[in-house]
């Protein structure tokens, strides 16, 4: 009874591909936290995509990533509906970012490589909008 147990077990063992033909699975990054100086450094070079306000009206959070090499700054931009909320929150990790919540350019996701000193990317990720600067 024992064998008719086992058999089903080997086929399903022999019907996954070899180790060496599956592709590789992407090492995740590895977070930093982003201090003040870095945050306002990147401030001062980020270009917001057309459609956005100006950089002041949005309360940001931000998360740090290690690439390799590099460090990479991401923000997501929330458009301040109070103007009493702080200007900039960090986090740990981008997985905790809250999700976004208004239209447009209500909320702007921006990745900016710290290392190379260049934006990778800003665009508007609110409802019905996908501008890229």
């Amino acid at each position: 009874m024992r064998n008719i147990w086992l058999l089903p077990a080997v086929l399903l063992l022999t019907a996954q591909a070899p180790a060496s033909t599956r592709p590789p699975t992407p090492a995740p990054a590895k977070s930093w936290v982003p201090d003040l100086a870095v945050v306002l450094a990147v401030e001062n070079h980020v270009t917001l995509p057309p459609g956005s306000e100006p950089l002041d009206r949005y309360m940001r959070v931000y998360a740090g990533e290690r690439h390799g090499s590099y460090n990479i700054l991401r923000g997501r931009y929330f458009l301040k509906k109070d103007p009493d909320n702080p200007p900039i929150r960090m986090l740990m990790t981008a997985q905790v970012f809250p999700p976004p919540n208004g239209p447009g350019c209500s909320v702007i996701d921006v990745v900016f490589n710290v290392t190379s000193s260049q934006q990778v990317a800003a665009t508007c990720v609110g409802t019905g909008a996908q501008q890229e600067r």
